[in-house]
């Protein structure tokens, strides 16, 4: 009866225990590294197939994915580790051994945070059902672009607020950033931007936040979001620069001093002293 069972399931596709060959054998360093790229391959396959079986006609492979990774990720952080991303491979019905589970979530995983970008992820198998062919774009469009509508409702609420705007919300980040490490948590992000008047719904602060949370380690540096605001120079302040820059570099080295500065800064000009 044992030896019956065992039969049983070693004949069940994709079983826990399945063996998808016996071990490489040991080979030049070259060969064993084609090898084991040859088998997470197979194990993305191997997912891959689940992930279709369980795709909509009217969806692609990344919206699939993207459901079973909310259904696990209830803190929508847009990451992954190890336990949530076998749980997607639990509730996909893609039973790995655990070793080969390990094994491809190390495949996606980032290498800074040690945990997968939901999204990446999600937008590597939409791509992935639709071959090589460039003509066809998936329905399911990866969050990495950045998010310039909710970009242009913040710049608009600081244009309204005049001068005060830019330097104000600056001011409530770094007031946010307790540890002084110049970047902020999702908590901290929707303080600053509450206080500073930005009325956004739940869904755009996590639009933004995911975004600028580039290896989703739960923490967003608030001078790239404000580089991102501020946006690039136009033609007319660029020219207001270099002409500025001319001015201050009277060496005509390229670079100013701290000499070259000094000599140029009228201390009597500044509001606490011409006050005294």
């Amino acid at each position: 009866m044992g030896s019956f069972f065992n039969e049983l399931l070693a004949g069940c596709w994709n079983f826990a225990g399945t063996d998808f060959g016996p071990a490489p054998e040991l080979k030049p360093e070259e060969e064993e590294d084609d090898e084991e790229a040859k088998y997470i391959a197979m194990l993305e396959d191997t997912l891959s197939e689940k992930l279709r079986q369980r795709t909509k006609t009217k969806e692609d492979e990344g919206k699939a994915m993207m459901k079973v990774i909310r259904y696990v990720d209830t803190s929508n952080t847009g990451a992954l580790d190890l336990k949530q991303f076998t749980d997607v491979l639990r509730n996909l019905g893609c039973l790995l051994r655990p070793d080969d589970t390990k094994k491809l979530f190390c495949h996606f995983a980032d290498e800074d945070s040690g945990k997968i970008c939901a999204e990446k992820m999600a937008n590597h198998f939409a791509l992935k059902s639709f071959g090589e062919n460039p003509n066809v774009v998936p329905k399911f469009k990866v969050a990495a672009e950045p998010p310039n509508q909710v970009l242009q409702k913040i710049k608009k609420t600081l244009m309204e607020k005049g001068i005060n705007g830019m330097r104000g919300m600056g001011r409530l980040l770094r007031k946010a950033d307790k540890s002084g490490s110049k970047k902020i948590s999702r908590h901290e992000f929707a303080w600053a931007m509450k206080e500073n008047g930005h009325v956004l719904a739940s869904s755009e602060l996590e639009r933004l936040f995911n975004y600028f949370d580039r290896n989703k380690d739960g923490v967003i540096s608030y001078n790239e979001f404000i580089r991102a605001v501020r946006g690039d120079l136009g033609e007319k302040r660029k020219e207001a620069v270099d002409h500025l820059f001319k001015q201050l570099d009277t060496s005509g080295a390229g670079e100013i001093n701290l000499g070259e500065l000094a000599n140029l800064y009228a201390v009597e000009s500044h509001p606490k002293v011409a006050r005294s």
